[in-house]
């Protein structure tokens, strides 16, 4: 080989190594190679800009004395570092380690690799170098801590949402146990109050918010001759119920109309009377259903009262007969005449009978005891006749009038003949246009 082929070859590698300096310049991770000293031999530009150096500063230095490491924030010994690691054990070797440039703590993964050339010296001994990659993992680091972070973040508050959720569960479970224990209670109540309803001595019904039937009783469909078992008419409309029964009342459109007034004001009504054709009197309770002010429908109560009220005019009618009597017996004994005595009792006896006009008279003839009562007429001697100490003032007119005589006494053959011949109470009844009056 001649020596400008030997020169050209020279030439040649020179470029071939100066494009793979270049080419290892633009590589992300720093790379340095040290000989068994630890001095620089060779790096990279990102070796450079890592320990903040200019590359022929660096060449020749000590790696230890550029490049100090540092883990868990204590610098490293000499024998710790991944250059001496390298070296001694001649082995690949990868850790991650703590570097300071400008007051900021960088994490780094260096990976060691030995490289074995012949020595220069006279000793066959082969000189063992050490190469370092390096690369900033310090973002990777932080997202990664950062990951971490929140992962227990996560699993912190995952932790206290499964308490959380076992404590409501644990409290759920309570509340339906607790609910299922009401409710059987609830069920217990309701069959018991049903029971009581349905053996109640009124008629009870009970409606929800639209007027269905909820609850009846069988003392309901009797008092309205509903012949129907009240199972039967759950869900039925009772508007159209109260339709089909109004007529049973002696006034089927105000019956219609003070339904719809109850239910429009929503307040309780007690001790309401109704009037039946048939001559009952029915007494009316009406209660608004609602819970916790939520309007939940009506209770309607309905009870027969009609021996009550008769009994109440029966002990009435004797009250005032006792008043009556007493009120007698005191002008019997106060009465200064006789007129003022018959006026008196002529006033009780019309508020006791509770009659328009009356009168009190005396039969006047001497043959009173010849007369004679026979099945059609009444045979008589004599002209019996009325002498009327008290009458009660009404309106005479021509046909009136005519009853009473020129001496004031009224003939008994022209007014009230059954009672002065028969000597017997009698009482009749004339017919008017609005009904019928007692005299």
């Amino acid at each position: 080989m001649n020596q400008e082929s030997l020169t050209n070859q020279i030439n040649q590698l020179r470029s071939t190594l100066g494009k793979i300096e270049h080419a290892l310049g633009t590589v992300d991770e720093a790379i340095v190679w040290t000989d068994e000293q630890g001095r620089v031999q060779w790096c990279n530009s990102a070796f450079n800009n890592l320990v903040g150096q200019i590359h022929l500063l660096v060449l020749g230095k000590q790696l230890l004395d550029l490049f100090p490491l540092r883990r868990a924030g204590q610098l490293l010994n000499k024998s710790d570092h991944p250059f001496k690691i390298t070296v001694d054990t001649k082995t690949k070797n990868q850790g991650c380690y703590e570097f300071i440039k400008d007051s900021q703590t960088l994490t780094l993964e260096i990976s060691g690799s030995p490289l074995e050339f012949p020595s220069s010296s006279p000793s066959p001994k082969e000189e063992v170098c050490a190469v370092l990659v390096i690369r900033n993992i310090t973002e990777n680091q932080q997202t990664a801590q950062a990951l971490q972070q929140a992962n227990e973040e996560l699993e912190r508050r995952v932790a206290e949402r499964t308490q959380e959720l076992s404590l409501a569960n644990e409290q759920l479970q309570q509340e339906l146990a607790e609910r299922h224990r009401a409710e059987s209670e609830l069920q217990a109540t309701s069959s018991r109050l049903s029971a009581l309803i349905q053996n109640l001595q009124a008629g009870v019904l009970v409606e929800n918010e639209a007027r269905k039937i909820v609850l009846i009783n069988q003392e309901f469909c009797s008092l309205f001759g509903i012949p129907a078992p009240p199972q039967a008419l759950i869900g039925y409309d009772c508007e159209q119920a109260a339709q089909s029964t109004k007529q049973l009342f002696q006034e089927p459109a105000r019956f219609i109309e003070r339904v719809a007034e109850i239910l429009q004001q929503k307040q309780i009504v007690t001790n309401e009377e109704l009037l039946l054709q048939d001559g009952r009197i029915l007494e009316r309770d009406y209660v608004p259903i609602f819970i916790e002010n939520s309007y939940y429908g009506h209770f309607w109560l309905y009870r027969d009262i009609t021996e009550r009220k008769i009994t109440q005019k029966t002990i009435q009618k004797n009250n005032d007969l006792l008043k009556i009597i007493s009120s007698t017996q005191s002008q019997f004994i106060t009465a200064s005449s006789a007129d003022s005595l018959f006026d008196g009792l002529l006033e009780n006896l019309l508020q006791l009978t509770k009659s328009e006009y009356g009168f009190i008279g005396e039969f006047v003839n001497k043959d009173f005891e010849n007369l004679q009562i026979e099945e059609v007429y009444v045979k008589r001697q004599g002209e019996p006749s009325l002498k009327i100490p008290a009458i009660e003032y009404f309106i005479w007119n021509q046909e009136t009038g005519y009853l009473q005589d020129k001496k004031g006494e009224f003939p008994a053959n022209k007014f009230f003949r059954e009672v002065m011949i028969t000597r017997k109470p009698v009482i009749f009844r004339l017919s008017r246009c609005c009904g019928e009056k007692i005299v």
